[in-house]
């Protein structure tokens, strides 16, 4: 019975840290899935058919449905922030905008070649602050105001996952599958296919102050906001970096970006538990 108890125990725990992980990567767009458009009625902006020139709209209108429900899942975590300066009633008015803003906004978010680049998960959730931006703005938010409320609330959230849990989660991201994908990943934006696309240069790991790196020399996000007369809420996206990094020890090391006049971003992550001690 003792081995059952604890076999039990086990098992459970394995279930529940899946869960959870999969809730993670849900919530924070760490996926790293392929090509799935053409499949799911949409486009992955291969160049292969003739709908090209219409992806921009038809690639996000076709995941508008599961673009809200992410949005809906932001507007929660967001919530707790939001009631410090607003009533319930004032809340439920601006998730309300928000969506609709974020709708309207949809078929602007920049193509940049769809589930066969992993940064478009990240354009579309700058989408969704850029859409709680916009409506707060007319409420006479300023763009420090509403970064606060975005930053404070991502680290509150990630505060409420196990420690143990986001360092394994972590752990994926110092693969040399992982590696090899971002340097793949990089090679391939220096086509510059896609206007609103990141540029990045990869930079191989020098096997001791970091395990590897890139600069961007052109960021999506940077060149939307701009687009969108935004670009004073940029760096507190840039800032959610350092969150995601903290949370999972990815041990990044930054010293310019783009978003605060830097001549390019510089990622450099060293995972923590490589790092020799003092």
């Amino acid at each position: 019975m003792r081995y059952k108890r604890a076999f039990i125990a086990i098992t459970s725990l394995i279930v529940l840290a899946s869960v959870t992980i999969l809730a993670i990567l849900n919530i924070y767009g760490k996926s790293t899935n392929k090509n799935s458009g053409c499949f799911g009625g949409g486009c992955s902006g291969c160049n292969g058919c003739s709908n090209k020139g219409r992806v921009n709209i038809t690639y996000y209108k076709s995941k508008e449905s599961q673009l809200l429900d992410t949005l809906n899942n932001y507007q929660k975590i967001f919530k707790n922030e939001l009631r410090k300066s607003n009533s319930e009633e004032e809340i439920f008015s601006i998730a309300k905008e928000t969506k609709e803003e974020f709708v309207r906004l949809i078929p602007q978010i920049p193509y940049i070649g769809g589930d066969a680049n992993s940064m478009t998960e990240d354009i579309e959730r700058a989408a969704m602050v850029l859409a709680l931006y916009k409506v707060e703005s007319r409420h006479g938010k300023s763009a420090d105001e509403v970064g606060e409320i975005v930053v404070n609330a991502i680290k509150d959230e990630m505060s409420k996952y196990p420690k143990w849990l986001m360092r394994f989660n972590g752990r994926k991201f110092f693969t040399n599958t992982y590696i090899e994908k971002v340097r793949k990943e990089a090679e391939v934006s220096q086509i510059r296919q896609y206007s609103g696309a990141w540029v990045t240069d990869f930079i191989k790991g020098n096997g001791k102050d970091f395990d590897y790196g890139f600069n961007h020399q052109e960021c999506g996000i940077v060149k939307f906001f701009h687009e969108q007369n935004a670009e004073e809420l940029t760096p507190y996206l840039c800032e959610l970096d350092f969150i995601y990094s903290d949370a999972m020890d990815e041990g990044l090391v930054r010293t310019s970006t783009l978003a605060e006049g830097g001549e390019y971003c510089d990622f450099r992550y060293k995972r923590v538990e490589n790092r020799k001690s003092d």
